[in-house]
């Protein structure tokens, strides 16, 4: 029976496919057995990375899914302009615009817009500004998780980052010509100027990244390479951080800011005064003269002859007041001599004057000025003039934020001598904005 089976009697049974193969795998039972084990490993593998690796991949989707946010715009005064995502024309933005993620916002010089982001903070763009909405994004499962990013091009904003529930997930970046600031709950105000970026801190703290290629971008307009780490500046409630072309990032700065250039009159390039402009507008001969070498750190008007003299150095400035809650014109002042009394027939000729031309809320533009003067002989009229005791340095401060009409937008400072004959002094002069 063994023998007619083909089996011998004590050797092992011979390996009978169940079918017939041609496959090197399963041609014997140790190739069959070898295949086995492999299918049994792949699909251990295969469980293992299901139970695993399932969850994970749920948990990072759910994670990193997200959504852009858009916000509807309001226009509180004036036109704002809305460039939406691949368009290249600006359109008028309606009462029913929305920006999103890619569009610009540019207001005009008399305009500002508001709206409010997903995450309940705020955006404020004053006159004359130009804003772009590069990230606004919500998770799609975790409504915790936002990021949010914007782009000052030029102008002023103000920004009201509002509370989140888990400050570790949420992410507000405000990008400007000179830096990346990141930004956590609080209020900020952002200002690109002619010289520097700067964002005050009322509340809150801002960190800013400055690459340091800044210097050359911005004094040639092209992108330059970082060739070092960025530089990493702070600032907290109640200070300011300022990114400027010509030197080195500086941060916890005091919130006060000076508005005017070179206000203790140190720079003087070439017998000039940077930052200030020389004339003399004399009626009559002789012409005044300003001198910065006659009393040291001062800068001297001196005039001797008869008929209107008026000698006075400007500086420019046309700076809004939008976003200032306080700004202080001071200066030192000191009156030597004069021989016209008072201020003179129409009360506006004084031999020192702090001038100030500035436009209200309506645009129109107003004159402001206070003068000094030693003596009043002749009882000529003193309309905002102020008698000095002494020729003694005297200190002065001048509310500007409390003058009717109120400033708006300051566009020129003077320090001012007039009259017939006159000597007088300015040791420093200051525009304080806070």
């Amino acid at each position: 029976m063994a023998e007619a089976s083909g089996t011998r009697l004590g050797s092992p049974p011979r390996y009978a496919p169940l079918v017939p193969t041609f496959s090197p795998y399963t041609a014997d039972a140790r190739s069959a057995l070898r295949l086995a084990w492999r299918v049994l490993a792949l699909a251990s593998v295969t469980l293992l990375v299901l139970l695993v690796g399932g969850p994970l991949a749920y948990h990072a989707y759910v994670t990193s899914a997200i959504e852009p946010r858009s916000a509807e715009v309001t226009s509180i005064d004036g036109v704002v302009f809305i460039r939406k995502q691949g368009a290249r024309e600006w359109g008028v933005a309606g009462p029913d615009v929305r920006v999103g993620p890619g569009d610009t916002l540019r207001t005009a010089g008399n305009a500002r817009a508001f709206f409010q982001l997903f995450d309940n903070s705020t955006v404020l763009l004053y006159p004359s500004s130009t804003l772009r909405v590069m990230r606004a994004e919500q998770g799609r499962f975790r409504s915790e998780r936002s990021t949010v990013v914007l782009e000052l091009q030029n102008g002023r904003v103000r920004l009201g980052v509002a509370p989140h529930p888990d400050p570790g997930v949420s992410f507000v970046q405000l990008r400007t010509p000179a830096a990346e600031v990141h930004l956590t709950e609080g209020s900020y105000t952002a200002d690109i100027g002619r010289d520097a970026m700067q964002v005050r801190v009322r509340r809150g703290e801002a960190t800013a990244h400055v690459q340091p290629g800044f210097v050359t971008a911005a004094t040639t307009g092209m992108t330059a390479a970082a060739d070092s780490l960025p530089a990493v500046v702070g600032a907290r409630a109640g200070q300011r951080l300022v990114a400027r072309p010509d030197r080195a990032p500086a941060g916890n700065l005091p919130q006060r800011a000076d508005l005017l250039e070179n206000g203790y009159f140190t720079d003087k390039p070439a017998g000039l005064l940077g930052g200030w402009v020389q004339v003399d507008a004399s009626e009559q001969e002789p012409a005044g003269v300003v001198s910065t070498s006659d009393v040291p750190g001062a800068v001297t008007f001196r005039r001797t002859g008869r008929g209107h003299g008026e000698t006075l150095i400007s500086q420019q400035l046309d700076a809004d007041l939008w976003d200032y809650e306080k700004l202080v014109l001071s200066g030192d002042i000191r009156v030597l001599s004069h021989s016209l009394s008072g201020g003179g027939w129409a009360g506006t000729e004084y031999p020192l004057m702090l001038r100030v031309i500035y436009r209200d809320a309506t645009g129109g533009k107003q004159p402001w000025y206070r003068g000094f003067y030693l003596q009043n002989e002749d009882g000529y009229p003193v309309v905002n003039g102020e008698r000095l005791d002494s020729t003694d340095w005297r200190h002065v401060e001048v509310d500007l934020l409390a003058l009717v009409p109120r400033p708006w937008r300051i566009e020129r400072v003077e320090v001012v001598a007039s009259g017939w004959d006159y000597a007088s002094a300015v040791r420093e002069v200051h525009l304080w904005a806070e």
